[in-house]
């Protein structure tokens, strides 16, 4: 008798644990069912479109800038802009160099182009970025003669003789578009010796391809405060069409030397030492008068803060890069931009 008893509570308790574990399954159950619906969701998630203006928010600057020296930069309504220097399907990963190639023509890269200075068939490149309607940024040493200290080319000067072209947007050696300098402004005639801190020219062309491909703007930041250099820090870009770019195991894909621009996104400026700016942005022969830019907060824009001009060996040995204010070149450059 005392055999069945037990045995009936047994029973009862077997069937009340039962109970309590197939609660403990249905809760399991609703968990798993929202932990389902918030990560494996079947709704298509749809990335978002780098068409427009989407600047990454980590490369976004947000700091005020000087209303005496800033000038804004423009992009035509009929062109695209996009944050991205190529599209996922124009190439694939390649090397381990921190440069990638800029292979679109939409707005801000449709502004930086290579420049070409023909005389009898030879000639060297620079880089040079649109900030005008028909102005080109660059070094005063991509436009003066280091022997004569002379410009290479004449103002007016025909096309049969000596040139400087501009080409905006040049991919695998191809630009729709060309235009050649018929007028100038510089800082110095001895931009490697003397005169580095003033390595600057503006190139009048005579077409105003800004209208088609957009200008960048420029700010005059302080970059003697490290206060400005940490909101700046590893939220700079920096294009040029390098003589060693792209690296020749890309050859097929991106062309020759030179015949591909090559940016380094999230660099930065270090210092400035003696009215230079020294940075870190990766560089090399040919890229000399890229632009060193950021996009802005306040304006949602493009804007230059610095103008790659050239390396240097410094006094402990090491190799640096260096780039001129934008306070040395800003006025002439707007009171160009005012002139029709």
């Amino acid at each position: 008798m005392v055999a069945i008893i037990w045995s009936i509570k047994v029973v009862e308790l077997l069937y009340v644990r039962v109970k309590f574990m197939k609660k403990i399954l249905i809760v399991l159950g609703l968990i798993a069912t929202v932990i389902a619906i918030g990560l494996g969701s079947p709704t298509k998630l749809v990335a978002q479109s780098t068409s427009e203006s989407n600047a990454d928010i980590a490369q976004t600057v947000d700091i005020s800038g000087n209303s005496a020296i800033d000038q804004a930069a423009f992009r035509p309504q009929d062109r695209d802009e996009s944050s991205a220097p190529y599209e996922a399907k124009d190439r694939a990963i390649i090397g381990r160099d921190d440069r990638v190639p800029v292979l679109t023509r939409k707005f801000p890269w449709s502004t930086i182009g290579r420049i070409e200075y023909r005389v009898n068939g030879s000639g060297y490149t620079c880089t040079g970025s649109l900030i005008g309607r028909n102005l080109v940024l660059t070094n005063a040493h991509c436009l003066i003669d280091k022997y004569s200290g002379k410009p290479v080319v004449a103002k007016n000067s025909s096309p049969s003789a000596a040139q400087l072209i501009f080409k905006p947007s040049l991919i695998r050696n191809t630009s729709i578009d060309q235009a050649r300098v018929i007028d100038y402004q510089y800082g110095t005639t001895d931009p490697r010796k003397s005169g580095p801190a003033d390595d600057w020219a503006i190139l009048k062309l005579d077409k105003p391809l800004g209208d088609i491909y957009g200008y960048l703007g420029w700010r005059g930041l302080d970059l003697s405060q490290k206060a400005v250099l940490n909101k700046i820090r590893a939220r700079l870009t920096l294009v040029g069409y390098a003589e060693d770019y792209p690296k020749s195991q890309d050859s097929t894909e991106l062309g020759r030397f030179g015949e591909t621009a090559g940016m380094h996104r999230k660099c930065s400026i270090e210092s400035l030492d003696q009215g230079l700016v020294i940075h870190r942005c990766d560089s090399n022969p040919g890229a000399s008068g890229g632009p060193i830019f950021a996009y802005f907060k306040d304006t949602k824009s493009y804007s230059i803060v610095a103008l790659h001009s050239s390396t240097f060996t410094n006094s402990a040995g090491k190799v640096r890069n260096r780039a001129v204010q934008v306070s040395r070149w800003a006025a002439k450059a707007s009171a160009l931009r005012r002139i029709k």
